[in-house]
């Protein structure tokens, strides 16, 4: 017995198919927040910043002690792609230390953010290297593809 094939039927198999191929929807984004927000409170715990009167004069980076910081993260939760971005950040601060000879006082040259007071959390939330920036675009970049929204860079 044959059993006619309707426009309904191939709408509904078309539907179950693209469910199917569609990428599967997780639960990465608290995972990843979390790592986010780690971070954040890792550059500003190593920050050292110069504040002349109200305004942000230098921010600089303590960076073995942010280094260390950032490799308690645990990214174990988050999905692949972040995973691996982030070991790859790790190691090209890991890699920019030692070709500096770092110290555990040594004060890193980041981005000179300059502005106002208020914009502190702005700035400590983009703490960034000159040299290490590479790496942390592509950490926000497997964030992003998992549907976090990074928060842009404070004016400098």
């Amino acid at each position: 017995m044959k059993y006619p094939i309707t426009a309904a039927c191939l709408a509904i198999m078309g539907l179950v198919l693209a469910g199917c191929l569609s990428r599967p929807q997780t639960n990465d984004q608290p995972a990843i927040a979390s790592v986010l927000a780690q971070k954040e409170s890792a550059g500003a715990n190593c920050a050292h910043i110069l504040i002349e009167g109200q305004k942000i004069a230098s921010v600089q980076l303590y960076g073995s002690q942010y280094l260390a910081a950032i490799r308690k993260i645990d990214v174990a939760g988050c999905p692949e792609p972040f995973r691996t971005a982030w070991s790859a950040y790790c190691a090209t601060w890991e890699q920019k230390l030692k070709a500096e000879n770092a110290q555990e006082d040594t004060l890193d040259l980041i981005s000179m953010w300059k502005g106002e007071i208020g914009d502190l959390p702005a700035t400590c939330r983009r703490l960034e290297a000159y040299d290490t920036e590479p790496a942390w675009q592509r950490c926000e970049q497997a964030a992003m593809e998992s549907g976090i929204q990074t928060a842009p860079p404070p004016a400098r």
